[in-house]
């Protein structure tokens, strides 16, 4: 499984910092935000079907992926300003039993493409990066987000609180958001567990990297 990497940043002139007035969240002393890191796919289902009614963003990356290592740094900003706050270090194994200093906008979360190749496999994830949205356990969005090109990502937010609440967003968006075809299930959940038990994803694995 080969993968397209990068959504022509280098040729894109736009300043997304400018362009939104985005600035780096500077957080306070001892806290942090809370991204999931995702390793298996029955942790992408605990994440998704979690008693929250919050939209989920879901980052797909590579450790290889340079465009990945520069979108990386916009969606850390990003969770600064919408996510979870929490005290002390970010690690997810513990998040839970820690006080949630600040109740975000948006739950979110990675997945890394070498320890996951079942799940960018079975969601048909062949770009990088590329983000999932999703909400009450059903796939609202799935699209590139490239560093330059972050805005997809903020537009698609809007577009879908605007369906789900019915109120006109701050930012009066009126981007055509493309409809999905692949969701995570618990059926599929249930089939790339199967194909991680027969040792199928590591060959998968390999013809990825």
């Amino acid at each position: 499984m080969g993968f397209t990497t990068g959504d022509n940043d280098d040729d894109d002139d736009i300043d997304d910092d400018k362009q939104n007035n985005d600035r780096p969240s500077i957080m306070p002393r001892g806290v942090h935000t809370r991204i999931q890191e995702i390793n298996s796919p029955q942790e992408l289902a605990d994440f998704l079907y979690q008693d929250d009614d919050r939209i989920c963003v879901i980052k797909f990356h590579a450790s290889w992926c340079k465009s990945c290592q520069r979108m990386g740094l916009k969606f850390q900003n990003f969770v600064n300003q919408h996510g979870d706050w929490i005290q002390g270090q970010a690690r997810y194994s513990d998040c839970d039993e820690r006080e949630v200093l600040r109740e975000g906008r948006y739950r979110f979360a990675s997945i890394e493409q070498g320890a996951n190749a079942g799940i960018f496999k079975e969601l048909q994830v062949n770009r990088l990066p590329f983000v999932h949205l999703y909400a009450d356990g059903k796939q609202l969005a799935g699209f590139p987000c490239g560093a330059t090109r972050f805005y997809n990502l903020r537009e698609h937010l809007d577009v879908h609180e605007q369906e789900r609440t019915g109120k006109p967003t701050a930012s009066g968006s009126s981007f055509a958001v493309a409809k999905t075809t692949t969701t995570f299930t618990p059926e599929l959940l249930n089939k790339i567990i199967a194909m991680d038990a027969k040792g199928e994803l590591k060959s998968a694995r390999k013809t990825a990297l």
